[in-house]
């Protein structure tokens, strides 16, 4: 390339030559630290799927005690001391 980059609709609009494109450098990491770094996705989306979880059933167990706390208030089982 001839120093031009592509940046936007701009470079996409424009006709780029298949030689253009085989000159852009992708940096790419060692095997090994390819594979640590899936390993570290791995453990934090493991991580994130149990807190997921525990989210979901918090949030199930307050909603029951929410409809027991305004099925008490109705029926008056809730005692309010003056």
């Amino acid at each position: 390339m001839s120093g031009d980059y592509l940046s936007g609709a701009e470079g996409l609009a424009n006709n780029t030559a298949r030689t253009d494109i085989g000159e852009i450098l992708i940096p790419v990491p060692p095997i090994d630290e390819q594979a640590d770094i899936v390993a570290d996705l791995k453990s934090e989306r493991s991580a994130s799927s149990q807190m997921s979880d525990a989210i979901r059933d918090s949030i199930t167990l307050l909603n029951e005690r929410r409809r027991a706390l305004i099925t008490a208030a109705v029926t008056g089982q809730i005692k309010i001391e003056k």
